[in-house]
Order: structure tokens, then sequence, then C-alpha cells
């Protein structure tokens, strides 16, 4: 994504000076401004900008703060190791990004590993995500047995362990979905008025 279409950022022309004074090229005073300004305008771009392939996820702004501050840790390890090799491929005119293609190519491989990570995707590392869809329910609206029975489950959710669980819940996303796709329960063709019909 390049700069001219991510309005307030610093554009790409001014990351080099900026990136040395975040290696330490320039003063305490430069270094310590220039990582100021990198956390603040990566942690923008990231949550504001970054385009992220990772479903309902993307419009998460916790989500998308943790992929910022982890990209930015990425940056930071092992003294700027990153940021320091960038540099020299720069110098040597082996590195064609721009500061933003870069932030952005690694936002996005973050994310997904977040998006891997979460409680939300109930696909098996390797398959393609499969998000678990989240119903809210008021329990003033359920009787006595029914309470009864959110309780177990809701016991059963709360020690079951990971793989129990993302069994349960794959089950479950089954069903709703073949409900949602059927439109009603099944009903044997005998007794579907929709059947009677049509003969």
């Amino acid at each position: 994504m390049s700069s001219f279409r991510i309005p307030g950022l610093l554009s790409n022309q001014h990351w080099a000076t900026l990136v040395d004074h975040v290696l330490g090229y320039g003063t305490r005073a430069e270094h310590v401004a220039a990582r100021a300004t990198m956390w603040v305008e990566v942690e923008r771009f990231v949550v504001h900008r970054a385009r992220l392939p990772i479903g309902p996820l993307t419009d998460d702004l916790e989500v998308r703060r943790n992929i910022a501050v982890s990209l930015l840790r990425r940056l930071e390890q092992h003294d700027y190791r990153h940021l320091r090799l960038r540099r020299e491929r720069q110098r040597e005119y082996r590195q064609g990004a721009t500061w933003w293609g870069w932030i952005g190519m690694m936002a996005r491989s973050l994310a997904i590993d977040e998006a891997r990570r979460s409680r939300l995707n109930l696909a098996a590392r390797g398959e393609p995500y499969r998000w678990a869809r989240l119903v809210s329910l008021d329990p003033a609206v359920f009787d006595e047995t029914q309470r009864e029975a959110l309780g177990k489950a809701l016991d059963f959710l709360e020690q079951a362990s990971p793989e129990e669980l993302a069994g349960y819940l794959s089950a479950l996303q089954d069903t709703l979905s073949r409900d949602a796709g059927n439109g009603a329960p099944d009903v044997p063709p005998e007794r579907d008025p929709r059947a009677q019909k049509r003969k």
C-alpha cells in the first residue's frame, strides 16, 4: 500500500533517515525520538490502514493492536536486526519494497499467525479458516430446564481440553450451517407440506 493512500502517516521517503536514527546513527535524542515515531506510526498503520486477510478479526481493534505490537517487537528484536538488514539492502539497491509495503507484508504474515491462534478459528493448521459464529443470548428467555442444560454446557466448555472444545464447536458449527442451508429442520417428505403441494 503506497504512502499517498495513507493520509497522516509519514511518507516512505522519510523512513531511511528515521531508521538510521533508530539504529543509532545520530544523537541519543534523535534515537529516542525516531523510535517513538516508529512505534506511533507503525501502530497507526496496522490498526487503521493495513489490509489483513483474517476474516471477521479484521474489524477487531484489539487484535490489530496485538499484531502491531508483535510487529514492532520483531523490528526491535536482536538489536534491530530486521531494520539493519533492510537498510543494508537499500544501500546496495537490493531492497525494492517501500517502507509501508514492507511493513504491510510483515503485518499480513503476523496477522495470519494471530488468526490461526484465535479461538474463533475452528480450522486445524493448514486448513482454510473456519470461523465460529457468536450468538449472544439473554438467559432470561430460557425456562428452568433450558437454564440447567445451558449451565451444564457452560461447565463442559470451561473444563474441556482444547481438542474436546474444537470437536464440540466444529460439530455445533456444522449443525448450524446445515440448519441455515436448509432454512428449516429436516422433515420427512410425507409430512412436508411443500412436497404435498407439488403432487
